[in-house]
């Protein structure tokens, strides 16, 4: 029905994109908003002013939704790569920071309560019982992208609670799934090898760089395969939410 973008004010060349949808059977409204923010980790400002920009689109399309459709406080699901991990400032921020008109946190992460549930025919069932039993960043899968260089959770599906259930969840693969294809022959020493060049480079311009604290090789000694391989396109993982409405 009506989308947005927008253009983070930075050099990273990052964007959000804002989507409303209409459902076809019940006529309710659902704002959809995904992103990729700044790879940098480290440089959580960064992130944050990223952040900051897209969650003032949000509000912006939220209020030209109750004044151009009479819907009052239309259901977000806000999902993408933020980049950053579940004790970040970044998910703390989402999950704690950003209010809804009753004062209270307005997102929470759809696998929140991943660490509880049980497995149910490559889904994950969740009930009322496993909301009382506790949520939280503790309780996220351990990883959602997989490759040699990292198993870390940077993947997030962010939703209003207070108008929104999740009832499924996609089942995660295994670490031993992810990691069991081998690269291409040699892939180690030549990945090590443009490590040890790029090293090089950076001592010439910064004599003080020491390799104990600039140059990190992989471990050859340890299984570094990770994805894509030929059952996954992307280092990251697939991740999935059906929702309800409240």
């Amino acid at each position: 029905m009506r989308e947005f973008g927008v253009n983070f004010k930075d050099i990273h060349d990052r964007v959000g994109l804002l989507v409303l949808l209409r459902l076809r059977d019940s006529g309710k409204y659902l704002l959809v908003v995904s992103t990729h923010l700044y790879w940098d980790s480290e440089k959580v400002a960064d992130q944050m002013k990223e952040l900051k920009e897209l969650e003032e689109a949000i509000v912006l399309m939220r209020g030209e939704v109750e004044k151009d459709f009479g819907e009052k406080e239309v259901p977000v699901v806000w999902t993408g790569d933020f980049n950053n991990g579940p004790k970040s400032p970044i998910y703390e921020y989402v999950t704690k920071a950003i209010a809804s008109s009753a004062n209270k946190p307005l997102f929470r992460s759809a696998y929140d309560v991943y660490g509880f549930l049980n497995a149910d025919d490559r889904r994950i069932v969740i009930d009322s019982s496993s909301n009382e039993i506790g949520w939280g960043p503790d309780h996220e899968v351990a990883y959602t992208s997989v490759n040699y260089k990292r198993k870390w959770t940077i993947d997030y599906i962010f939703y209003t609670h207070d108008r929104l259930k999740v009832t499924h969840l996609l089942e995660v693969p295994s670490l031993e799934g992810l990691q069991e294809e081998d690269g291409p022959e040699g892939w180690v020493a030549s990945e090590n090898d443009k490590l040890r060049k790029a090293f090089e480079e950076k001592r010439k311009k910064d004599p003080t760089v020491n390799e104990a604290t600039g140059l990190r090789l992989i471990d050859e000694t340890k299984n570094n395969n990770g994805i894509p391989n030929s059952l996954f396109g992307s280092d990251h993982i697939p991740v999935l939410a059906v929702f309800a409405f409240e």
